[in-house]
């Protein structure tokens, strides 16, 4: 499997972020199994819970449930305050978990960082929390929640899936790139007609509304706004370097209302139609400016 299609696994993965201002201590740790499971989860404010499904299978609906998940054997789940609120099995399961709290921080003002996948199924990640947890459910039964051991196998726990949700996030801005890349080739090649976002989207394999939320995460605007200049630039060149008319110009982009193209240069560019016409090609260039001011002799 090539970069990309390991991007494209990735693309809906939502990263959380937590900040932390002081250490967090366990709230809870314990090891359960039933032949069968349906519960509400109400976690309290400040607080993290980390879940490593051991053997079965799992569903979770979030807060509003309208998103439903399914947590397989051998995976990891992180959940916190107001986000899973359904949980529930029609079979038998055993998952081990623990719940930490912490006393909360700013983005500006914090003493540790953690960011989260709430759903981790790498094999090698999830074995590795597994293990850790394992030993944490022991340390805090048999020396309880003020043991260095416990607080050490808390930052243990947490940095793996800090490391490996940070890693997956650089992967996922990486794949946004390699996404607006190719829409941007897309726009180009078709620029000479009327384009469609769900058109940009389908050659993509992606959704419309994905791209449309990527390319602006990406860009800082919109794709709309990005074919609009990109054909009012055309027909600006169109008309002073070659000579045709706004309607010729327009035409050869897709557009066939002399109005609309006006209107589309007064909001773009600040300027009507009259007024490109009488601008010279030297005066739309932008002025360069030199990199360092002239010093007084």
């Amino acid at each position: 499997m090539d970069n990309f299609n390991i991007f494209c696994y990735n693309k809906n993965m939502k990263i959380h972020t937590v900040h932390m201002d002081g250490m967090p201590k366990i709230w809870f740790a314990h090891t359960f199994s039933a032949p069968f499971y349906s519960g509400m989860v109400d976690l309290l404010p400040n607080t993290l819970e980390i879940t490593y499904l051991k053997k079965g299978s799992l569903a979770y609906y979030d807060n509003e449930e309208n998103h439903k998940e399914n947590m397989t054997e051998g995976t990891i789940f992180i959940n916190e305050f107001n986000n899973i609120k359904k949980v529930f099995t029609d079979g038998f399961h055993e998952h081990h978990t623990f719940s930490i709290l912490y006393p909360p921080g700013t983005e500006e003002n914090h003493t540790f960082s953690f960011s989260f996948s709430p759903k981790i199924c790498d094999d090698a990640v999830c074995r590795d929390v597994s293990k850790l947890i394992d030993l944490l459910i022991i340390e805090y039964h048999v020396n309880g929640e003020n043991s260095l051991k416990c607080v050490s196998l808390i930052f243990r726990i947490l940095e793996i899936i800090d490391s490996y949700s940070v890693s997956i996030k650089e992967e996922s801005s990486y794949a946004n790139l390699l996404y607006v890349k190719r829409a941007k080739k897309y726009i180009a090649e078709n620029v000479n007609r009327s384009i469609r976002i769900d058109e940009i989207a389908s050659s993509l394999n992606i959704t419309p509304q994905y791209l449309c939320t990527l390319y602006r995460k990406a860009t800082g605007t919109t794709i709309v706004n990005y074919i609009n200049r990109l054909k009012l630039e055309n027909i600006k060149n169109l008309v002073i370097n070659n000579g045709l008319s706004i309607h010729q110009a327009g035409e050869s982009m897709g557009l066939y209302d002399e109005s609309y193209i006006s209107r589309m240069f007064k909001k773009y560019y600040g300027l009507n139609l009259s007024e490109l016409k009488k601008i010279s090609q030297r005066d739309l260039k932008y002025q360069k400016i030199p990199p360092y001011p002239n010093k007084e002799s």
